[in-house]
């Protein structure tokens, strides 16, 4: 049997999602004291004094926002490469998002297009880390921040463990904020978490979420476990090389956008029929406390980010090392510890090099967030306004993203090295 390599896979075993679904059956969704010891345990690992479970990290984001009682309609700056409600939280809070452009060699803002998009009413920076990397200009958005008298929080959502300079991302700033959604390194089903070393504002975060979080409800849970049962099952090795494989690319031969939509998971976006909606309140459905068996996952999983990390930044140092490729990836932060949660490689093509990797058994992926600033609800927060923001359009569709899974056989490591060798050098 060909070797074939899955471009998305979770780190979730069958067995733990199985027991948090008989919990979900018996509506156990208590146990405080695991959340606590969740809470503090995470705190440890990234190097802050203090961590709060909350239902999403957009709901973290949401809670920071309006414990730092600046006032309304401020601005908060951000990149436009992120989930719709990113914005849509922050608009909930009270605050004015304003997209900024982004520079493609280092994923992260454009020096030059943050210091134009600062005014005298911007108070907050939203840092999102992409695929792991410590962008390379990092020090100089820090620096503007700082210079410029900016609350900075970090979205370490795809870069649990990346570091710079002995720090944890996610302790450079005021605050942070880690997704514990179903594709991450450590990954509760839903989730998110809140750090930081800032008692007082953590005290606030806390007295308003335990407010307003309701008690979680079985339907969403089932619904998401449902998907994760049946994505393990067609990414199992037998069944992706005798069926899943073919069918999608089949499928993405007669609809060249399947393969991004499928990998989302979303079953509407797989038959086409989501739509992102813009807010400027935060619908109940979101508001929901975290539960004592997502703790439990979370406990066992942070317990092995740093081994996961380990393993993928050997993948990606084996990818490093392919002989031309340094053009073609982002420029790192030469202090930074990189993570490696995707690896991206830049193509003057994308879709032809994803369709080359494809006919080698190489399943390859786009970046499944949207540039909001060409979405429709969205747009009108371009900074400046109407700016195209063709920087983040040119990171969004120029770069691919390359497998690698810390759990991924020898085998599968020298296809996917093999692969990029051939594709870099022709």
């Amino acid at each position: 049997m060909p070797v074939r390599v899955q471009g998305v896979l979770p780190y979730y075993q069958s067995r733990d999602v199985l027991r948090a679904l008989v919990r979900v059956i018996r509506g156990d969704f208590g146990g405080n004291e695991k959340v606590f010891e969740f809470e503090r345990r995470f705190a440890a690992f990234t190097g802050s004094k203090l961590a709060c479970a909350l239902p999403y990290a957009r709901i973290g984001l949401y809670y920071l926002l309006r414990a730092m009682s600046l006032p309304k309609g401020c601005k908060a700056l951000m990149t436009p490469i992120t989930i719709p409600d990113m914005v849509n939280v922050i608009r909930s809070a009270g605050f004015e998002p304003r997209m900024v452009d982004m520079d493609p060699e280092t994923l992260n803002f454009s020096p030059n297009a943050l210091e134009e998009a600062i005014t005298a009413d911007t108070r907050v920076l939203l840092v999102t880390y992409l695929y792991g990397i410590v962008p390379a200009n990092l020090d100089e958005i820090m620096e503007i921040a700082a210079r410029r008298g900016l609350i900075v929080i970090e979205d370490i959502s795809q870069a649990l463990g990346a570091g710079l300079r002995g720090r944890k991302l996610g302790t450079l700033g005021s605050a942070g904020v880690c997704s514990l959604s179903s594709l991450k390194v450590c990954g509760t089903l839903y989730g998110g978490m809140v750090v930081s070393d800032d008692e007082e504002l953590m005290r606030r975060v806390r007295d308003l979420s335990e407010k307003e979080l309701r008690e979680p409800s079985r339907r969403p849970f089932l619904s998401l476990i449902s998907k994760i049962l049946l994505h393990r099952a067609i990414m199992n090795d037998m069944v992706y090389n005798i069926l899943t494989w073919r069918l999608s690319r089949f499928m993405t031969k007669r609809s060249p956008d399947f393969h991004h939509r499928f990998q989302t998971g979303d079953i509407g976006l797989i038959l086409g029929l989501s739509h992102i909606p813009a807010y400027d309140s935060v619908p109940e459905n979101l508001l929901y406390r975290y539960s004592g068996f997502q703790a439990e996952m979370g406990i066992k999983y942070l317990g092995m980010v740093d081994s996961i990390n380990g393993e993928l930044s050997k993948i990606a140092a084996r990818l490093e090392a392919v002989p031309g490729i340094a053009a073609r990836l982002p420029k790192k932060h030469p202090h930074g510890k990189h993570v490696y949660w995707r690896f991206p490689i830049r193509a003057e093509d994308r879709a032809e090099a994803g369709r080359r990797f494809a006919d080698s058994g190489i399943e390859t992926s786009v970046n499944a967030l949207p540039v909001l600033s060409l979405l429709n609800g969205f747009n009108a927060f371009n900074a400046p306004a109407g700016a195209p923001l063709e920087g983040a359009l040119d990171v969004h569709e120029r770069y691919l993203l390359i497998p690698i899974h810390a759990w991924f056989t020898p085998e599968k490591i020298e296809a996917v090295v093999k692969a990029v060798s051939e594709y870099v050098n022709g």
